[in-house]
């Protein structure tokens, strides 16, 4: 219906969907339009279509929302990361609360939503940044690719990373444009992480091939403050990593507990709400001393958050060097109770008895767990199932699989991690109904 470059005059919006679009809706045609929020009337510019949907940008707004704020950050709006900036963060609550209430409501029974735990932080909050690299006019730059295309929109400034990860960044721009341009060229994009703890940022840098830095080049990066580790990851059927600096890990602390991240590792990246969110993980469990099950366990995180209530803890995670991390993490906060396994989740549940076990705890990746996952966990007849989940859609999916077993899940608690973003985390706790 509409092509790419089209432009749209004074189109209104009447819904915003889950991903914080606007939306205009034709019989056979649905556009999703960045920055625009409910009631805003707006020229806009497709920049995306097939046959049956297209995204567009606004070109100028004719008529905007009494919800619209004020002190945007252009460059955080343009970026498309951050489609709630334009709320008030109390504005950006509620319309999260909707989201998940609204996809609760429609599609499960019986199933309360508790209100949004809200970031203590809205900005400079995220302990990990990354961004993609792309060589313009012989320099190279960093940024987010716009939606669906291959147009970088250059990052001068991380509004939602911890500010040394942003003083980090200012300076190490400069530094890697010195690299001959081949070199420059192979770079695909770069990786700033931060540890509030060891007060210590980490690049990683991914390239095509292995790149060739010579020492003053590595000097002026070694100089810049607080930098303490690089690392150059390249290759492209094999993957292989240099560290060019320092370690390849990073040490956190979550309450009482140190956790070394090794840097392709997964690890929250709102660390003023980890406590929040695990603790509510945590109070799921229905008494103390019980065999517990961490699957998708990463660098055991959440395992030895629980291992302080279990009776034992077995961490499954397929991800060799973060399991690696999470046997040297128990050894470091000296934690005895845990047994670690490398292995993909769907195949150890398919192939070993786990009957034995209390509870399962499953932190899944944004595309949930899968069908046969669900049935192996249900054939335990563990009594809880504990649940954090980064995708409400595939939370409700799976919450509807897990009641056909006969687990229930009577309430869910949202958890605000990524303030400005439309990401929701939500923690929910089933019951072996079989066992009541």
């Amino acid at each position: 219906m509409y092509k790419v470059n089209d432009i749209l005059r004074s189109v209104e919006t009447k819904e915003i969907s889950y991903e914080g679009y606007g939306v205009i809706r034709y019989p056979d045609f649905a556009i999703f339009v960045e920055n625009l929020w409910l009631d805003e009337v707006a020229d806009i510019k497709i920049f995306w279509a097939n046959k049956k949907i297209a995204f567009a940008k606004v070109l100028k707004h004719l008529k905007v929302s009494n919800k619209r704020v004020d002190n945007i950050d252009k460059e955080l709006i343009n970026s498309g990361s951050a489609p709630l900036a334009i709320l008030d963060y109390q504005d950006q609550l509620t319309f999260k609360q909707e989201v998940i209430e609204k996809l609760v409501n429609r599609n499960l029974k019986n199933v309360k939503v508790k209100k949004i735990i809200a970031s203590d932080k809205t900005l400079n909050y995220r302990n990990k940044i990354t961004l993609h690299a792309k060589v313009i006019k012989d320099k190279i730059e960093f940024g987010n690719y716009e939606k669906n295309s291959h147009n970088l929109i250059i990052q001068e400034k991380l509004p939602l990373a911890n500010l040394n990860i942003e003083n980090v960044y200012l300076q190490i721009k400069d530094v890697i444009n010195n690299l001959d341009l081949n070199s420059k060229k192979s770079i695909e994009k770069i990786m700033l992480r931060y540890s509030e703890y060891e007060d210590k940022a980490q690049l990683v840098i991914y390239s095509k091939t292995k790149l060739t830095v010579d020492n003053q080049i590595l000097s002026n990066l070694s100089d810049i403050p607080k930098l303490g580790s690089i690392i150059n990851e390249y290759g492209q059927n094999k993957i292989k990593y240099d560290i060019l600096l320092g370690d390849d890990s990073l040490v956190f602390k979550l309450e009482n507990l140190l956790f070394k991240v090794h840097y392709d590792a997964f690890y929250q990246v709102n660390d003023s709400q980890i406590f929040k969110l695990y603790s509510e993980a945590l109070n799921g469990l229905d008494d103390n001393k019980k065999s517990i099950v961490d699957a998708f366990a990463g660098v055991g995180t959440i395992g030895m958050f629980f291992a302080k209530r279990a009776k034992e803890v077995l961490s499954i995670e397929i991800n060799q060097n973060a399991s690696k991390s999470a046997e040297d993490n128990a050894k470091l906060n000296k934690i005895l109770n845990m047994n670690f396994v490398a292995a993909d989740v769907t195949k150890y549940f398919a192939t070993k008895d786990i009957k034995e076990f209390d509870a399962i705890i499953f932190d899944p990746p944004r595309a949930g767990i899968d069908k046969e996952v669900i049935k192996a966990s249900a054939n335990t007849n563990v009594d809880e199932i504990i649940y954090i989940s980064c995708n409400p859609r595939t939370l409700v999916r799976d919450i509807i699989e897990f009641e056909k077993y006969g687990y229930v899940c009577e309430e869910i608690q949202p958890v605000d991690m990524f303030p400005q973003t439309y990401h929701i985390e939500a923690v929910a706790v089933f019951k072996n109904n079989k066992n009541r």
